[in-house]
């Protein structure tokens, strides 16, 4: 596991793989600059910090922290029910948390709260602001379980709090990391691809047409000046290419007198 969960920065000094929670951290720290929330600028979270760098790598490559499926739940209804079964507040703490690092996630670094598969039919008109109220909610709740639980303010606690209240802010900064580190770029789609390639082929030909344009007007200046037979074929040459790159163009400058 541990030749599989190395990496290597390039430029540092030193030869020596680091661990994959250190690759975390790193652009963790760097994607919060980049996102306008650096540590500490609001509030001491270089807790927060250590518990998500520590949060992406067991979900990346699995381990303790990462939750069974059977304790995620999309909707709050089940999870309620399945926390008010458990007598112990412990207990209740590790089901809210799990929940709130399992939307955090999906939010920030998937961008598909919900966890639809690509392509599936809408089940609930959720807003994103609500997804984010959800995540704040099971965050608070999981600070409150931690307060019952330990009768004492606690470092987990304290990092529960702090992902509640900054919860959209920490969203954003994984949203920064799934395409700058990550490398998860969201798939486009055909109908997307479609209107992306008649935007650019629309841009490209409005260029050409205002070259032609330019270059209307410079064998029409020229043909003004001289009368000349070759600035005239010049002048017709331009003018049949600007008719076919835009059908509006009617005006014939033979009509005129304009020597």
């Amino acid at each position: 596991m541990e030749s599989s969960t190395a990496w290597r920065p390039v430029g540092k000094g030193g030869t020596r793989p680091s661990p994959a929670y250190y690759y975390m951290m790193d652009n963790l720290l760097d994607c919060r600059k980049e996102s306008g929330f650096p540590s500490n600028r609001e509030y001491f979270d270089e807790d927060v910090n250590v518990y998500l760098a520590g949060l992406l790598t067991s979900h990346v490559f699995g381990g303790s922290d990462g939750a069974p499926a059977s304790e995620i739940f999309t909707y709050d209804i089940p999870l309620f029910e399945a926390a008010s079964g458990v007598n112990d507040p412990r207990g209740r703490f590790t089901l809210y948390r799990v929940n709130a690092d399992d939307l955090l996630l999906r939010l920030g670094v998937f961008d598909n709260p919900g966890g639809r598969r690509p392509g599936a039919a809408a089940y609930m008109a959720m807003t994103r602001e609500a997804w984010i109220g959800r995540g704040k909610a099971y965050y608070r709740l999981a600070w409150a379980c931690a307060a019952e639980t330990f009768r004492r303010p606690t470092a987990i606690g304290d990092v529960m709090g702090k992902l509640s209240n900054g919860f959209e802010r920490y969203v954003g900064v994984l949203s920064a990391m799934r395409s700058s580190c990550l490398n998860m770029i969201p798939h486009i789609s055909d109908g997307e691809m479609f209107h992306l390639e008649h935007s650019v082929l629309a841009e490209e030909r409005k260029k050409e047409t205002t070259a032609l344009y330019d270059r209307f007007l410079d064998a029409w200046s020229a043909y003004s000046r001289s009368g000349g037979l070759e600035d005239r074929k010049k002048l017709e040459v331009v003018s049949d290419e600007l008719k076919k790159a835009d059908p509006s163009f009617l005006f014939d400058p033979f009509t005129a007198d304009i020597r």
